[in-house]
């Protein structure tokens, strides 16, 4: 426990390297995380010996957190390059916020997280308070020409909170992944859509109405479970808040035909992969993604359109990849792996069937169908068709490479997917659109 204690001293104790940024040319950043990456990587655990190691990791040579610490820090050194603040928001976040949370989370007993058992309330509130106060003072000791550009209190906020909540959530691989990238994400795309615009209140209640009614529908159909049914309301909400009656038609679409699909293929699987009521995991990792843009659009001013090509994109790839892993295991008649091709077992990551991925690329052509019908925008549908398809590909390349040697779960990989293909729908429609 003291060394675990130890690791999160020493990412707290990093974060003031931050305060180099504007103080030294930012494209020492990238080499210094890359430095950190070799470092320790190949020296310090000829150093400590596996002391810093968790006891899940006994059998490893190198503690998978010290590794994705510095990795996700030259990540965000890359993508806010000409943004650094927005670099120091993920970094703060991440060292404060999870160090914290962490650190007084083992040291004061309090009751655990309904939804996770090995989370408690005080590292929660912790995360908040750190997370929040040490982001604010890292950014305010910024020079000027950073703070220039520096976003106001209230999107840190928010990006703390949300980063905090998904923090808590079991079944992504890594804290330091997940904390970083959506606080970082989350303070840009916030800035980047403003000015804001504030929706009506019976929009709101409306909203609200239809995602409660949407998600106990799914809870007594057996399709979800109680936690599941309270992530569900979340999806629903900010699919209904974004895009109104469109969303809930691309958010029905994507539900009822997963939920028969799902009950129809399970007559031929075995019993042991026969898919449960989904859980609160396993609803976050589909539909997240879809549901922030969802939310991002309700409050903005920005193209909604573009947004809303985003956002069918992210239930096409949650949706190809259902259909997909569905029928290919249910009716797929030869496996084989998507990267080697040579033959795979069934339901083994990495592993597809014809018919499977024939079944993805209509999935995906279904919910171009439904955009079209929307906005009847030919570009548009194409764009949701090339990128639902492939966040598909993507999640069977991470299934066969990262999930096979334990860098990623099945809930982390579709996570994945989803936001790979918002990001390429928006690329696309910035370019095509």
């Amino acid at each position: 426990m003291k060394y675990n204690l130890a690791r999160k001293v020493l990412h707290i104790t990093m974060a003031s390297v931050a305060l180099l940024v504007g103080r030294i040319p930012f494209f020492y950043f990238p080499l210094i995380c890359f430095a950190a990456i070799l470092f320790n990587w190949l020296v310090l655990p000829h150093i400590f010996k596996g002391a810093f190691l968790y006891a899940s990791e006994k059998h490893s040579k190198v503690s998978r957190g010290l590794l994705t610490y510095p990795i996700v820090l030259f990540l965000l050194s890359i993508l806010f390059f000409k943004q650094p603040v927005f670099f120091v928001i993920g970094w703060s976040v991440m060292a404060f916020g999870d160090g914290f949370s962490s650190i007084l989370g083992m040291s004061i007993q309090s009751k655990k997280l309904p939804w996770n058992p090995h989370k408690s309330w005080v590292g929660l509130i912790a995360f908040f308070v750190f997370g929040a106060s040490g982001s604010l003072l890292i950014i305010g000791l910024l020079p000027e020409v950073i703070l220039m550009n520096s976003p106001e209190g209230w999107v840190i906020l928010i990006a703390v909170v949300v980063a905090g909540v998904f923090e808590t959530i079991d079944g992504f691989y890594d804290d330091n992944i997940v904390v970083a990238l959506i606080s970082s994400g989350l303070a840009w795309s916030l800035v980047s859509l403003m000015p804001f615009s504030h929706p009506n209140t019976s929009v709101f209640l409306a909203a609200a109405t239809i995602s409660i009614a949407f998600s106990t529908v799914a809870y007594f159909f057996t399709s979800l479970s109680l936690s599941g049914c309270l992530a569900g309301f979340f999806v629903a909400f900010g699919s209904i808040m974004g895009f109104s009656f469109q969303g809930l038609i691309v958010l029905a679409v994507f539900f009822v035909i997963s939920m028969f699909i799902t009950k129809l293929s399970s007559r031929h699987q075995p019993k042991d992969l026969r898919q449960k009521a989904r859980n609160h995991i396993n609803v976050l990792a589909n539909g997240s993604v879809a549901s922030t843009v969802g939310l991002i659009s309700a409050f903005s001013l920005g193209n909604k359109s573009q947004l809303f090509i985003a956002f069918t994109a992210a239930f096409a790839s949650a949706f190809s990849d259902t259909i997909s892993s569905e029928i290919g295991t249910a009716f797929g008649k030869r496996f084989f792996n998507i990267l080697s091709f040579q033959k795979a077992e069934k339901g083994k990551d990495g592993a597809i069937s014809l018919e499977g991925t024939m079944a993805g690329l209509l999935a995906s052509g279904i919910m171009a169908l439904v955009f079209y019908v929307s906005e009847s925008s030919i570009d548009g549908a194409i764009i949701v068709l090339i990128s639902g398809f492939s966040g598909n590909i993507l999640d069977s390349v991470l299934g066969a490479t990262l999930q096979q040697k334990g860098y990623m779960n099945n809930h982390s990989v579709n996570f994945t997917n989803t936001l790979f293909a918002t990001v390429i729908a928006i690329i696309l429609s910035n370019n095509f659109s």
